[in-house]
Formats: C-alpha cells, sequence, structure tokens
C-alpha cells in the first residue's frame, strides 16, 4: 500500500457529508492498495482539520488501529458508519490503472465515518475493481476501532478526481 497525505478542500458532495464548505481544508490520506503489482483499489480518506490535527492523521504512520484508533484517542471515537455503494464505468485513465477494459463496471463504496454526537469526522472514497451493486446502503453500528497497522506512506501527489487518482497510481508503479 503506498498513501500521500495533504492538505486541500473536499469535493462538494463529501464537503455536504462532512458539514463543512466547499473552501474548507480537509486533511485528505489517499491510498493505493495492490495485489502484487495489481492495483485492486483507490482510497482517498478526508478528514477536517481540527479532527485531523487532535488526532494526529497527518502523521504517516497513525500507529496500530490507524487514524480510526487516533481519532478515538483524541475523543472522536466512530460510533456508526453509513456506506454508500455504486457502481460506474471505468474510464480509460481508470481501466488502465486498473488493467481493465474501457467501460467495465468499477465499484465505489462511500464510507462515512460518524461520532455518537451524529458528527462525521471521515469519508473516505475508495474505487475497485471488479464491480459490484449499485444503490446498496449500509448503516454498521461501529463496535471498535481497527486494529491494523499501516504501511509507509509516499509523498502527496495532485488534486483527487478518479482520473488524477489513476493517473497518479500508474506514475507510482513505473
Amino acid at each position: 500500500m503506498e498513501t500521500a497525505i495533504r492538505r486541500d478542500t473536499a469535493p462538494a458532495y463529501v464537503a455536504e457529508l462532512l458539514d463543512i464548505t466547499t473552501s474548507d481544508q480537509t486533511v485528505i490520506r489517499a491510498r493505493h492498495m495492490y495485489d502484487g503489482e495489481r492495483l485492486v483499489q483507490l482510497a482517498d480518506s478526508y478528514v477536517p482539520v481540527d479532527v485531523a490535527e487532535a488526532a494526529g492523521v497527518e502523521n504517516p504512520d497513525p500507529g496500530l488501529g490507524g487514524i480510526i484508533s487516533r481519532m478515538r484517542d483524541a475523543g472522536f471515537e466512530q460510533t456508526e458508519a453509513i456506506e454508500e455503494i455504486t457502481q460506474y464505468p471505468a474510464t480509460s485513465v481508470e481501466a488502465e490503472a486498473f488493467g481493465v477494459e474501457v467501460g467495465s463496471q468499477l465499484l465505489q463504496i462511500t464510507h462515512t465515518g460518524y461520532t455518537k454526537t451524529g458528527r462525521a469526522v471521515e469519508v473516505t472514497v475508495p474505487a475497485r475493481a471488479p464491480a459490484g451493486r449499485r444503490g446498496a446502503y449500509l448503516r454498521l453500528q461501529v463496535a471498535k476501532a481497527a486494529e491494523d497497522s499501516n504501511p509507509s506512506p509516499s509523498p502527496a501527489g495532485p488534486p483527487l478526481t478518479r482520473e488524477s487518482r489513476c493517473a497518479r497510481a500508474l506514475r507510482w508503479r513505473s
């Protein structure tokens, strides 16, 4: 896995989920996940700056349990998550990055983590190949933060769009 961390504004739909303005800065953790040499997922997490600063989210190695555990330690424990699952056709850049045909159905699961007060403190927008179902929603009660460790990060990349994430993944692989 490769991770790039930077501050930038979030896309409008992510800003809406986080209940911030489109001009507010967020901390973005952009991850590329591989199965060997094959890219299998792009995942960009957006965290409000106040939460990120309190939890140390900009630290390249957030330690055991990752940023979810650091948020919990800082008083922003996620007690609920909503995941929106959508399917969409791969663009030419995405197709090249994922090694699939243009138009192949990709899966995106937008994960929003909420505290017990209902505040959204993290939105993660991954794109995965191959596709799944469209229009499903999951509401999850979070029992405990993840206890996995996170690999070392990579330098920050360009602004995040589906195409720029895939193009960046292609550059990182070469």
